[in-house]
């Protein structure tokens, strides 16, 4: 009885690490694969952008950092213009990303509430082939139809 005891703790001992590892894996591979939670676009959805503003052309930002400080109040000249390209209205675009955000507006005490942003690339127009974060807002499904109607 000593002895198989004595095999069997270091077998133990050895997959002990391979199995946490691998338990470890696992668990990371089923996070990163599943889908921001608010999101309703998924990788690869065909979309267009189009702003809801009186000006429907849309600002595709160079990077999210700088699209989140514009969104929490930064609207300075230059950071629009450095970081920002301006395409036209029903450009096609791709889904790259989908991120989770909470942006704390300047002067007010309360978070918003979470929102996401979109990465994309641009397929379409005269900047076809670059990519960059754009707010929901300036996102509808590939039939024009606005994200929280149900015709995908």
């Amino acid at each position: 009885m000593r002895r198989a005891r004595a095999r069997i703790i270091p077998m133990m001992q050895c997959r002990a690490p391979r199995v946490a590892v691998a338990a470890i894996a696992t668990v990371c591979a089923v996070w990163v694969s599943q889908p921001a939670a608010a999101c309703p676009l998924t990788f690869g959805q065909k979309i267009v952008l189009v702003s809801q503003e009186l000006d429907p052309d849309v600002f595709v930002w160079d990077s999210r950092d700088h699209l989140v400080s514009y969104a929490q109040g930064d609207a300075s000249t230059t950071l629009v213009l450095k970081h920002t390209i301006l395409v036209r209205a029903f450009t096609d675009a791709v889904v790259t990303s989908c991120k989770n955000v909470l942006l704390r507006m300047q002067g007010v005490s309360d978070e918003s509430p979470p929102t996401f942003l979109v990465g994309v690339k641009v397929t379409g127009g005269e900047f076809r082939g670059r990519f960059g974060w754009v707010a929901p807002s300036d996102v509808r499904h590939a039939d024009g139809s606005d994200l929280t109607s149900n015709g995908r």
